[in-house]
């Protein structure tokens, strides 16, 4: 299965993820390539489909949220190609958790209970349902790294990095509609959102929603008819996102720190499988992947670039 692993266009910039270039008229281009990053790095092997996936799903998510906050979402000319419009980065992640998983699980492990806002209870378990313990989902944000890890936040810090309480506010209550909004979405697919990320800029419309939404790289979803029997035996939930690749490489003892080991072929087609999955939990129903060509990318860059 062919990937694309890269765009070279004169004037690309690179993120972990996504090759960037700058549009028209105060736009931004974003080729979304197969690369996937665990624990702030990326990784050497790509995932098939995987630009594709992110794509789908966050159109979908910005077509079916736009009545909760404006987004940047303009055009889906190619599968692996998203045409935004350009925003004022605010230097937040709203970081949103409905179960204590992942990192969050284990934090409270080692003994913490103070995540952000809330100070959680003794005596969770993994997987809890955080909405079912507090009455609502969990607020942990943290700072966007342009390399490295990003870092959790208190409230003042939240506040002072986005330029105050009320805007820190305004972006906590649009995260949180859209995260009920996507568990709503997913509920209907049989699946639920465990927790997610949003990023919100300054735009045309004032906040504005913009990068991805509810994706195999800022989400993480479980199939939901399998989740109070695995919860209540203390079995790990039917994960359909990048968490199987996470689980991989902390079992052969990667964090993020040191050399980057290769993913074994098995991990790849898995993650795939799972790109494809968690795009269906969000949309209802399957989309179909093409191989990526790169003289059909290059010729919508161009066309919306204007180069």
């Amino acid at each position: 299965m062919k990937t694309l692993r890269e765009t070279n266009f004169p004037g690309v910039e690179r993120g972990k993820v996504r090759d960037l270039y700058a549009g028209r008229d105060n736009t931004i281009v974003m080729v979304t390539t197969d690369r996937i990053s665990a624990f702030d790095v990326v990784l050497n092997q790509q995932v098939p489909y995987k630009g594709q996936g992110l794509n789908a799903s966050s159109a979908y998510s910005f077509q079916n949220t736009i009545d909760i906050v404006p987004n940047a979402f303009i055009a889906m000319p190619h599968q692996n190609v998203i045409v935004m419009e350009r925003c004022e980065p605010y230097p937040v992640e709203v970081v949103i958790r409905g179960t204590l998983s992942g990192s969050s699980w284990r934090t409270y492990q080692k003994g913490q209970r103070e995540f952000f806002d809330t100070v959680l209870p003794d005596g969770l378990r993994q997987n809890q349902d955080l909405i079912e313990v507090l009455g609502k989902p969990l607020h942990t944000p943290t700072s966007k790294a342009k390399t490295g890890h990003d870092v959790n936040l208190s409230p003042g810090e939240a506040e002072d990095m986005v330029g105050g309480r009320d805007v820190w506010y305004a972006m906590r209550d649009a995260g949180t509609k859209l995260f009920l909004r996507a568990n709503k979405l997913t509920a209907a697919n049989g699946y639920r959102e465990a927790d997610t990320k949003y990023e919100f800029g300054l735009g045309q419309k004032g906040m504005t929603l913009f990068d991805e939404a509810n994706t195999h790289d800022s989400s993480r979803f479980f199939r939901a008819d399998t989740y109070r029997e695995k919860f209540e035996s203390g079995v790990d939930l039917d994960w359909v996102d990048k968490e199987f690749v996470r689980k991989y490489l902390m079992s052969i003892g990667f964090k993020g720190d040191g050399p980057i080991p290769d993913l074994p072929p098995e991990i790849v087609q898995g993650a795939s499988e799972r790109v494809l999955e968690s795009a269906y939990a969000i949309i209802g129903k399957n989309f179909v992947p093409v191989e990526p060509d790169m003289e059909q990318i290059r010729e919508v860059v161009y066309e919306w670039t204007g180069a």
